[in-house]
């Protein structure tokens, strides 16, 4: 658990206070039609384990889980959660794939199951909550290899190679 949540808890005389210091916290992040991006902590590295992406799936699987034992949040909390889900699809959550790992394929296409599957997770967790898809903007349509500069992926006369799949990878 974050250090930062501990202490928040620890501060608390129950779990119920624990549970609104937490919320408020989060509420400064996801409350507005864009996340709060300067209030993010900034990985050096996307790839890596605290990258931005963490701080719109946690949280959001934190508001799941609260609107299963409250439904009457539903109000409060779906605003943050649209918010949320503009982030998920914010370049800054995905481009990582390109910018640091020098990948061709779009993300949601193959390969990248960790940000697909959090972000399909996280869709069917609303369905669940609210009947029916985040409404708004949808995912980013697939970029073509041509349009990603990589130079780790240039092949001869510089186009853009593909990597062929293992037989173990999804598709």
């Amino acid at each position: 658990m974050p250090q930062v949540i501990i202490q928040v808890i620890g501060e608390a005389h129950d779990q119920k206070a624990a549970v609104l210091a937490v919320r408020e916290r989060l509420d400064r992040c996801y409350s507005g039609r864009d996340c709060r991006w300067n209030l993010f902590y900034r990985p050096r590295q996307e790839r890596a384990n605290c990258a931005t992406r963490y701080h719109l799936v946690y949280p959001a699987l934190a508001y799941f889980i609260q609107l299963k034992k409250e439904p009457d949040l539903a109000a409060i909390l779906r605003p943050k959660l649209d918010t949320i889900y503009r982030g998920l699809l914010d370049p800054r959550t995905w481009r990582y794939w390109h910018d640091e790992l020098h990948e061709t394929t779009w993300p949601l296409q193959e390969r990248n199951l960790t940000f697909a599957g959090r972000l399909a997770t996280f869709v069917g967790f609303y369905i669940d909550a609210f009947g029916a898809p985040p409404a708004g903007r949808s995912p980013p349509r697939r970029r073509s290899p041509e349009s990603v500069r990589s130079p780790h992926r240039r092949g001869a006369g510089g186009r853009t190679r593909s990597r062929p799949f293992a037989a173990s990878e999804c598709r």
